[in-house]
């Protein structure tokens, strides 16, 4: 059986995900793995007036391990809708906010249980507007990194600092300052929109 490309799950994955997952038929994506801090899990990065922001979804702290597919949203503090004015008053001036946010809002008029079910919808929905719609199967076990073609679970750096080597930023035009390499796809379809797709094929190495 052909070995397959292992894919992390992210909240708003980076450009460098979507570089590294264009060629995939089927995306294989790590939820048995456990769940640790500081990863792009419940992470995404954007940038501000004052310079790049992590914007973090609270988890539920339960004092064990758990396998990602079975970690929990915390609603404790409202932070769905700090989340959504944070991206507002980062791109409402972008060329393409207007143009989606019709389809982004909703993502945060809801209380998803799982942070598994948050992430996967956001995946299907950059999908459809990247126009890539591809299979996304979950992994049924943990495997270690020999049992797929490619392991990129430790790939993509949470505070941007490094890349894919598969990966080179190709830039674009954003709402602030000079260009931030790899920021959340977020910011990519807000400032090029349906170009989203051509920058991305760019930034693939080779």
């Amino acid at each position: 059986m052909e070995k397959l490309n292992l894919f992390p799950l992210c909240y708003f994955p980076p450009v460098s995900w979507f570089a590294l997952a264009g060629n995939e038929e089927k995306l294989l994506i790590e939820v048995k793995e456990h769940y640790t801090k500081q990863k792009l899990t419940n992470r995404m990065r954007i940038q501000t007036a004052n310079g790049v922001l992590p914007l973090i979804i609270p988890v539920l702290r339960t004092g064990e391990r758990k396998p990602i597919q079975e970690k929990k949203i915390s609603y404790d503090t409202d932070w769905q809708k700090i989340h959504w004015k944070s991206l507002e008053s980062a791109y409402r001036r972008s060329p393409y906010f207007e143009f989606y946010e019709h389809k982004f809002l909703p993502l945060y008029q809801k209380k998803p249980v799982f942070l598994l079910d948050f992430n996967l919808e956001i995946l299907n929905l950059c999908l459809d507007l990247l126009k890539t719609p591809k299979g996304i199967q979950l992994t049924e076990s943990y495997q270690e990194a020999d049992c797929y073609n490619k392991d990129y679970r430790q790939a993509f750096d949470p505070s941007g600092n490094a890349y894919p080597e598969e990966f080179t930023p190709s830039p674009y035009t954003q709402v602030f300052g000079d260009f931030v390499p790899d920021l959340s796809v977020f910011d990519l379809i807000c400032n090029e929109g349906p170009a989203s797709l051509g920058v991305i094929k760019k930034s693939v190495r080779g």
